[in-house]
């Protein structure tokens, strides 16, 4: 057992101590790494609340300049719809003026037509008088020749 123990006591002499300052660096290093991560996990914090107040001034900036073009589009559309306003307000009144001149188109058409229409009357009135007068005439020249007849006589 002493050569076991001999390579014990040779390990525990050299090999030990390098072991236990390993242990004290890997220590050091540990606490250096997690004071770095410290540091890190606050930048980032840092960097996330940097990040978060500009993206919320970002979206205040875009929330204001959609109010505005928002007010300036509605201020566009009332203009918009002004215009349109008077410009059918000029179509009315031109609609209003052409029916008024198509009435009174439409009341000298009826007028002149009413006037055709009673030539139309009085030259049938005329036609059917002269007619009858024509009838007249000629069953009288048909009594003179009637008349004639029997007053020469079958002797002729």
């Amino acid at each position: 057992m002493s050569s076991i123990e001999d390579v014990r006591g040779v390990f525990q002499d050299l090999v030990a101590p390098e072991l236990k300052s390993m242990n004290a660096r890997i220590d050091g290093l540990e606490k250096t790494a997690d004071a770095k991560l410290a540091t890190m996990n606050l930048r980032i914090s840092s960097l996330e609340r940097e990040t978060d107040l500009r993206f919320a001034a970002a979206e205040e900036r875009a929330a204001a300049r959609q109010e505005l073009m928002l007010a300036r589009l509605d201020a566009f559309a009332a203009r918009i719809d002004a215009r349109f306003e008077k410009i059918d307000a000029r179509f009315d009144a031109m609609d209003q003026k052409w029916e008024a001149r198509f009435d009174a188109m439409e009341k000298k058409t009826d007028a002149r037509f009413d006037a055709v229409e009673g030539r139309f009357d009085s030259m049938e009135r005329k036609r059917d008088s002269d007619r009858a007068e024509i009838l007249r005439a000629l069953d009288t020249d048909k009594r003179l020749t009637a008349l004639e007849t029997l007053r020469i006589g079958p002797a002729a």
